[in-house]
């Protein structure tokens, strides 16, 4: 699937996949991420698979959403213009995701540590340019429950 994304990139053969305004890897790096996480952590650590994908399809996809929409203070970091809205919307969605899935797993997550994790999506999301939090996002989540939650 990540190879396919990757020709759709590079030919845009269906074009509103990669209809975001700019120019992004972000769709293959998002497959590329999974691949990753899977290969390395599943059957294992699903439960962290699990969160990468969930922060970066949840909580990235409502900032985006949601910071276009609403008008709010505005930044530029790396060519990529991010606002206090989709920021706090990462931060909530996120962190409403770990929750989600602390309770679905039985697992016991700390209001530090859940702090510390979907503090850590809001920081790499930050960093996007060319749709590289596709990537960090989701394995720094993943890692970083894997390493905190047990």
């Amino acid at each position: 699937m990540t190879t396919l994304t990757l020709i759709n990139h590079r030919w845009r053969l269906l074009k509103s996949i990669e209809d975001i305004g700019r120019r992004s890897f972000g769709t293959s790096a998002y497959g590329l991420s999974i691949t990753l996480l899977v290969a390395l952590l599943w059957p294992e650590r699903a439960d962290a698979v699990t969160a990468g994908i969930l922060v970066m399809g949840i909580g990235d996809g409502c900032a985006g959403l949601i910071g276009r929409r609403l008008n709010s203070p505005r930044w530029t970091l790396f060519g990529q213009t991010k606002s206090l809205a989709g920021t706090v919307t990462m931060a909530i969605a996120s962190g409403l995701c770990l929750i989600v899935l602390a309770l679905s797993t039985q697992a016991a997550i700390s209001v530090p540590t859940l702090l510390l994790i979907s503090g850590s999506a809001v920081v790499l999301e930050q960093f996007s340019f060319a749709g590289i939090d596709n990537l960090s996002v989701p394995i720094g989540v993943a890692l970083l429950w894997q390493q905190l939650i047990r």
